[in-house]
């Protein structure tokens, strides 16, 4: 992270121990899922987004997809901070959320996801907090 002289300045060393927290508070912590005859880890801040269909949740992330069964609620639980239920069957990575209509969320990478009615104020109060804190 940073390489310190001796005699080492106070003010530089905690300088340095601020970033070291900082960057010890960013680390990556994967999330082992089971999908049938197999585990799979997934990053969370990988996810884009996750789709519900009947007893199985879908995930979305950079590498693929996986079919999961889970309802709605253990997911939200599993993902924690970060993600947001858009409607009945989404919830989307906030992270990723490019862009905000009345009846739709756009993701970065161009993907649609439905936004169930009255949920655009409170999306938008979420996003905002989010970015706020990250």
């Amino acid at each position: 992270l940073h390489y310190l002289m001796k005699p080492i300045d106070k003010g530089k060393f905690f300088e340095v121990m601020d970033r070291a927290a900082g960057a010890a508070g960013k680390r990556r912590h994967p999330l082992l899922l089971d999908a049938g005859k197999e585990k799979i880890l997934v990053y969370p801040e990988d996810i884009l987004y996750a789709e519900s269909q009947g007893h199985y949740m879908i995930l979305y992330w950079k590498g693929g997809e996986q079919k999961i069964r889970m309802t709605m609620q253990e997911m939200l639980q599993f993902l924690g901070d970060g993600f947001f239920q858009c409607s009945r069957s989404f919830i989307a990575g906030l992270r990723y959320i490019g862009r905000i209509t009345k009846k739709t969320v756009v993701l970065v990478n161009g993907t649609e996801i439905p936004l169930g009615r009255g949920m655009y104020d409170e999306l938008n109060l979420a996003l905002i907090k989010y970015l706020r804190e990250n």
